[in-house]
């Protein structure tokens, strides 16, 4: 097992946002979503999972890519506009990239907290 986090995202733009993920490396879980997050709210809360332990993540680093895409309300496909990443290393979560138009938040506690900002 590893460790976990929990995360949300919370969309401060004026357009629906989805999130969607990219490449991992040593995770269990990256978390649900399949739900689009309208302008001004927040997604539901998701676990994902690091592993750190078995072979061969016992001794790498855990992470995970998302991108973030709004809707272009002219054409009705999603474009992506940014993203972050999440980063889990010695049961530590971090982020080691986030776009210019996004902010993300790490809590440390029994499981983490994630807090993902999109300003559009």
């Amino acid at each position: 097992m590893g460790k976990g986090a929990f995360i949300t995202v919370h969309n401060k733009s004026n357009s629906l946002i989805k999130i969607e993920t990219g490449g991992t490396q040593c995770m269990y879980g990256t978390g649900d979503w399949s739900n689009l997050i309208p302008s001004g709210n927040t997604s539901k809360r998701q676990y994902i999972e690091a592993k750190s332990s078995g072979i061969p993540c016992c001794c790498e680093h855990s992470s995970v890519d998302y991108g973030i895409s709004i809707l272009n309300t002219q054409t009705g496909e999603f474009q992506n506009v940014g993203g972050f990443n999440l980063y889990e290393s010695g049961n530590n979560w971090s982020s080691t990239y986030v776009s210019s138009n996004s902010t993300v938040s790490v809590t440390p506690g029994e499981q983490f907290t994630v807090t993902v900002t999109f300003n559009g």
